[in-house]
């Protein structure tokens, strides 16, 4: 026997259960149904999706924990450029003191930022965060800040190297000692009353008074030019071109050692004092030349160092090597 199976509620409106009619009960239990399939679906699509492309639950954990760890790196990279940017900025500070060492001017605060700041700043990644995004972009910055200023000391270090090395070879061929023993007149250089001839006459050099034969030494590294006698007022004489524009002259001579063409280096003996020419007495007379313009020889002379005296600073240096 079938049995009718009927529905009821109760309802406070009427005080009284009331049956729920057939049609209605379907069509709530329709709905209810679509539903409870439509969540199966939707779990089931999600689960397919997350399978196909690979990014099971172990997968995204993974991924997670590399996230963390790149992110934890680069953070520790840009503090680890930062602290090189440190180095740096003290390279250029030992630089500065090298120039000014060198006769070069420090670089500027200008010139050592150069090729710094001007790029746009570099576009935002997509798909990261925007803390990863400001992390990336900081460090961008620091590496194009570190590169700029790298080879801007490269280039300033290149620099005085050049210097250093034109100023080492510059200085081997200054007149800088004197050329012999003797004493020198301090007013020499200039206007005078000449001492033979009686009258007021411009003086080229320095005269230096010693016996007839004693040693005179190269005061600077360079070629003789002329050894002989010069025909006039001076007798015999020697002249060397040192280079950089320097040229040094040697009269009254009583003999030339070094020839003509010899190259001579600072400290070679080249000479020996006299008497030949218009002189009152034995002496030896220097000049010193500067492109062609007459210099006051008593200006050029290292610490008064005589010829003696740097042989034995030469000996000194080459003995603590």
């Amino acid at each position: 026997m079938r049995r009718n199976f009927k529905f009821y509620f109760y309802s406070p409106e009427h005080s009284e259960l009331r049956e729920i009619k057939w049609f209605r009960l379907k069509f709530f239990g329709s709905i209810l149904v679509s539903v409870v399939l439509a969540l199966i679906l939707l779990l089931g699509a999600d689960y397919y999706v997350f399978d196909m492309l690979g990014f099971s639950s172990e997968r995204v954990t993974l991924l997670t924990n590399e996230n963390q760890v790149l992110h934890q790196r680069l953070l520790a990279l840009t503090q680890e450029m930062q602290q090189i940017e440190k180095s740096i900025q003290e390279i250029s500070q030992s630089g500065d003191e090298l120039r000014l060492k060198e006769n070069l001017a420090a670089l500027s605060s200008d010139e050592k930022q150069a090729g710094v700041g001007g790029t746009a700043p570099s576009a935002s990644e997509e798909g990261i965060s925007s803390e990863l995004n400001t992390l990336l972009g900081s460090a961008s910055s620091l590496i194009e800040r570190l590169s700029s200023q790298v080879k801007v000391q490269q280039e300033s270090y290149a620099e005085i190297l050049r210097k250093k090395e034109y100023n080492e070879e510059f200085f081997k061929h200054l007149p800088a000692i004197k050329p012999m023993e003797g004493y020198y007149g301090k007013n020499d250089f200039g206007m005078r009353n000449h001492p033979v001839l009686g009258v007021m006459k411009f003086h080229e050099g320095v005269d230096i008074i010693n016996d007839i034969g004693t040693p005179v030494y190269a005061p600077a590294d360079g070629t003789v030019e002329f050894a002989g006698h010069s025909g006039g007022g001076y007798g015999v004489i020697l002249l060397i071109k040192h280079g950089y524009g320097y040229e040094t002259l040697f009269g009254h001579l009583s003999k030339t050692i070094a020839k003509e063409g010899q190259k001579v280096k600072r400290g070679d003996l080249i000479a020996r004092s006299g008497n030949t020419g218009l002189v009152s007495g034995p002496h030896l007379h220097y000049e010193v030349h500067l492109n062609g313009v007459l210099q006051n020889p008593l200006n050029y002379f290292f610490n008064d160092s005589s010829p003696q005296e740097y042989r034995t600073l030469v000996t000194r240096g080459n003995n603590s090597r």
